[in-house]
């Protein structure tokens, strides 16, 4: 146990100095000066208040802050602006609802993030409650796009659609039908979409800045194991306990993952649909009323569900970890026992229980990678009420990418 706590104290030592990732950026503060640096990009899943940054590689990390910020820039990656504007606080969720048609707005400082540069521009707020979307042309400062769901008093859902009026109001091109704004969601690609196409009309010769439309990633992973599994049973009325065989088996899942665009494709969940089967037996001979040779044969399939968590060494290699919630379906659970003239005894058969699955990989060219595993204990004879088992599992699973 002790070996254990120390290499994984040592692995997540690497896993935290492998987290910073700085590239090429520059700020701009309240006086309006420029410096050149190197910001972490973090991906921002929501609209950040700081950042950090160092004026070269071998610097102090600092903290730049929207107080004495007004803009900061990730090269090719991610751009700020610092505002202060009324941004509508309604609530889309339905239990938080409001029954009023007109926004609820409140004057804010935040940064926005840029999604459309040009004659027509187009930013994002996002605090995590709520996404709004805010739009900029030539002689306007930053107006929010209204988007509001609202409760009838039928208790009914309703909707504010007056950003559709303000785009008609803002967007000058002529190829932009009435159809094309009513068709356009309060949602990034719609919005994108539409205001790119408009300034790209407007200015053919323009170079266009928009920031590319970041998506999910799904994988579908073949991964064989090596189960090293162990056992024990009991019951809680009688004196003695069997220490079944520990067992060196193999299992093979399949396992399906989705990852998340935000964060630099450092989160994702998983579906890791497994079997696996543990057969052994053991003799008893401590004197108890227990019978001689007790024996077990169990094999299910497992459906575990969890998150994972990426930690990039370089562009090639990462490392990660995750936890699983492991549901289990019974294909055989059964005990036996044999008494010493070698009559049969007492069958049981367990049922299907849960437990947890905690592993920590290696992950190559987003194609091979290779987990420890390890399995907190299971019951599977719950349904009895003096007996139980400790069932306990350490996998080394071996994974190739199929996407």
């Amino acid at each position: 146990m002790r070996k254990i706590s120390v290499f994984s104290f040592f692995l997540f030592s690497m896993f935290a100095f492998s987290q910073i990732h700085f590239e090429k950026a520059y700020f701009i503060n309240n006086n309006d000066l420029k410096t050149e640096c190197l910001i972490r990009n973090v991906d921002w899943r929501y609209s950040p208040t700081t950042f950090e940054y160092k004026t070269d590689a071998n610097s102090e990390v600092q903290k730049g802050d929207i107080k004495n910020v007004k803009v900061f820039e990730i090269y090719n990656e991610a751009k700020y602006t610092r505002a202060t504007l009324n941004i509508d606080q309604s609530s889309d969720d339905l239990n938080q609802m409001s029954t009023k048609y007109e926004p609820e707005f409140l004057e804010k400082t935040v940064f926005l993030k840029h999604l459309v540069d040009g004659s027509v521009k187009l930013y994002k707020y996002d605090d995590g409650g709520y996404t709004k979307y805010f739009l900029e042309t030539s002689d306007h400062q930053p107006k929010q796009l209204i988007y509001k769901p609202y409760l009838l008093e039928s208790d009914a859902k309703a909707y504010n659609r007056t950003y559709q009026k303000q785009l008609q109001k803002a967007l000058s091109c002529s190829k932009i039908s009435a159809n094309d704004l009513q068709k356009t969601e309060y949602k990034e690609t719609d919005l994108v979409k539409l205001i790119s196409a408009n300034n790209q009309c407007e200015n053919p010769s323009e170079d266009q800045k928009v920031v590319a439309q970041k998506k999910g990633i799904i994988n579908l992973s073949v991964r064989p194991r090596i189960n090293f599994a162990s056992m024990t049973f009991m019951n809680a009325n009688q004196r003695g306990q069997y220490e079944m065989e520990a067992k060196t088996g193999f299992g093979i899942g399949v396992e399906l993952e989705y990852v998340f665009p935000f964060n630099r494709n450092k989160w994702s969940v998983i579906l890791e649909p497994t079997y696996q089967s543990y057969k052994a037996q053991q003799t008893n001979n401590d004197g108890s009323i227990f019978s001689d040779k007790a024996s077990v044969d169990y094999s299910s399939i497992e459906f575990p569900v969890g998150i994972r968590h990426y930690f990039f060494l370089n562009n090639q290699s990462k490392l990660f970890v995750n936890a699983q919630y492991i549901f289990d379906y019974n294909l055989t659970n059964k005990f036996e026992f044999i008494d010493g003239m070698g009559r049969p005894g007492d069958t049981l058969e367990g049922k299907s229980a849960q437990n947890f699955g905690y592993g920590i990989g290696y992950q190559y060219n987003n194609k091979y990678s290779v987990e420890f595993k390890y399995f907190t204990k299971r019951n599977i004879l719950g349904n009895y009420t003096f007996w139980s088992t400790n069932y306990q599992n350490i996998s080394i699973i071996f994974s190739y990418n199929l996407l």
